[in-house]
């Protein structure tokens, strides 16, 4: 007579399968315990090296420059768990018929490695393929513990024929979760503070089709800091260059995968597999071939407290670099805006030029001193991108100055909104000529944007909008085009212009590859070849 298995052991047998993928020999690299770390590479051996003050204590794998033991001395909580699962670096070298092609750190041999004031250095002259063997790729990688924190420091020199499209350093191979309780990380967005769970429940930001593990990023510059937070402390984990020669993407990625829905499993193995959360900034370098580049530093520091005094230590990292612009008296003071959109790109015509004054003395008489004069343009809001020219329908441009004049007199201030990150694709300029400074992916494809929607039911509905094209801001001839659009909208004598999503750039326009768009000093590296790498965030 046949057993039939219970449904209760059928189900755990299928999630044990659906937990053990057939993974390919790229993804094998990247999820395999560490590897060549000997016995011997502990605290006080030959093979470990040891960078300690008050607060922080670092060991590393010599012989492979793995992270072994990150541990705040004055808690005791240890933020690197498992030696087993220490990692070293992680980078991705594609090759033209295998762009996931990964190079596992753990696994390459170090050169040579010696102490610093205050820290120490790892060298890698030459990496291992295990597709084309040798690769002319050297590194240098240094650390160094100070009173600011552990800090990660890398040089590429790439004499391969392949791009180094992105590196993963430093890399916290298994980020412990605590015994109990909430497992978080916090990151600035968008004006306000974001909170994500990592334990024990975990959200992953990719499908399931575009990832093998479950995966998180935080992207600088929008947010230069991530803090990963349990209820008794925090690691800071800060991006310190102020270049923006790079894309960083403070990394979490979960394995071997949830136990159900978004739970994390909870102990440290399951079905004979180990259960961990990783963490690594992700540097998107693209070193090109024969060139040479630097990642951003990465500054590692334990806190306690709320996330106050996580933000603290990028504020005072912030201080030692950072000017405060000047700004005038009426900004500094304790006022009042009023947000006016006088027209949409859907024609809505809501106010004209010569109806500003009656509502700036509205506004003087309850004390709103400042008003940002929205959709004044050719078209309303985002309408026709980059023209900022008046719009007939509202009135004259004499009238527009005039208004703006007799608000500064009742003690109103006029700030105008412009925009110059994108130009709309469907004007005779952008056919004829702004396309070319359009920014490119590396296939030569154009970044663009949807539209934004305004009014109308099929515009809400996302039918008939007018798409965009994300610019290159490293293009000198759009720099120029920028300029003289803003130049006629200050001899309108306005209090002021506001860039509107000056540092947006969609979900992708973070790089452009357009080799006609010459060099500019924010150009990444600054290499005057035919890979013209430009950042728009720049």
């Amino acid at each position: 007579m046949k057993m039939k298995t219970p449904r209760r052991e059928f189900l755990k047998q299928t999630v044990t399968v659906a937990l053990t993928p057939l993974l390919s020999s790229e993804a094998m690299a990247a999820t395999t315990p560490a590897r060549n770390l000997p016995e011997t590479a502990v605290e006080g051996s030959p093979q470990a090296a040891v960078l300690e003050n008050d607060l922080l204590r670092a060991v590393f794998d010599s012989g492979s420059g793995a992270l072994i033991e990150l541990l705040n001395k004055q808690s005791g909580r240890r933020f690197q768990g498992r030696r087993e699962l220490a990692r070293s670096f992680s980078m991705v070298v594609p090759l033209p018929e295998r762009i996931w092609h990964v190079i596992d750190g753990t696994g390459q041999k170090t050169s040579n490695h010696r102490m610093l004031p205050n820290g120490l250095e790892f060298t890698w002259d030459a990496l291992e393929s295990e597709y084309v063997g040798p690769m002319d790729i050297g590194l240098t990688g240094s650390v160094t513990l100070n009173d600011a924190g552990l800090t990660f420091e890398m040089s590429i020199r790439n004499r391969s024929p392949y791009r180094v499209e992105s590196v993963a350093w430093p890399y916290i191979g298994d980020l412990r979760r605590p015994s109990s309780g909430e497992f978080r990380r916090a990151s600035y967005s968008y004006c306000r503070l974001e909170y994500a769970p990592l334990s024990p429940t975990f959200w992953s930001q990719v499908g399931y089709w575009g990832t093998e593990f479950p995966i998180q990023s935080v992207p600088t510059p929008e947010s230069p800091w991530v803090l990963i937070v349990d209820e008794a402390e925090a690691l800071y984990v800060g991006c310190h260059d102020v270049s923006a020669k790079e894309r960083v993407e403070f990394t979490f990625r979960l394995k071997p995968g949830f136990e159900k829905g978004n739970t994390v499993p909870a102990g440290d193995t399951i079905s004979g597999q180990a259960v961990n959360l990783e963490f690594f900034p992700t540097h998107l370098s693209f070193v090109m071939p024969r060139e040479s580049g630097t990642l951003s530093p990465i500054v590692l520091k334990p806190f306690r407290g709320d996330w106050h005094a996580g933000a603290d230590i990028y504020k005072a990292w912030r201080q030692t670099w950072m000017t405060q612009p000047r700004v005038p008296k009426w900004i500094a003071d304790v006022h009042s805006w009023q947000m006016l959109q006088m027209n949409t790109w859907a024609d809505s015509l809501r106010v004209r030029y010569n109806q500003l004054p009656e509502i700036a003395a509205e506004c003087a008489r309850h004390g709103v001193t400042g008003i940002q004069l929205i959709g004044g343009t050719l078209y309303g809001q985002d309408g026709r991108l980059p023209i900022h020219d008046i719009d007939p329908r509202l009135g004259t441009r004499d009238e527009l100055r005039t208004a703006i004049t007799k608000a500064r007199e009742m003690g109103v201030h006029i700030v105008l909104y412009e925009k110059y990150t994108c130009t709309d694709r469907s004007t005779d300029w952008y056919q004829k000529e702004l396309h070319n400074y359009s920014s490119k992916d590396i296939f030569g494809n154009e970044h663009g944007h949807e539209g934004w929607r305004y009014d109308t039911p099929a515009y809400m509905a996302g039918i008939n909008i007018r798409p965009y094209a994300w610019m290159c801001m490293n293009s000198a001839k759009w720099q120029d085009i920028a300029v003289d659009q803003v130049r006629k909208s200050l001899d309108l004598n306005p209090a002021g212009i506001f860039l509107d999503e000056c540092q947006w750039h969609g979900s992708n326009a973070f790089y452009c590859f357009d080799p006609t768009h010459g060099l500019s000093r924010s150009r990444k590296f600054g290499q005057p070849d035919k890979w013209k790498l430009c950042s728009p965030a720049a």
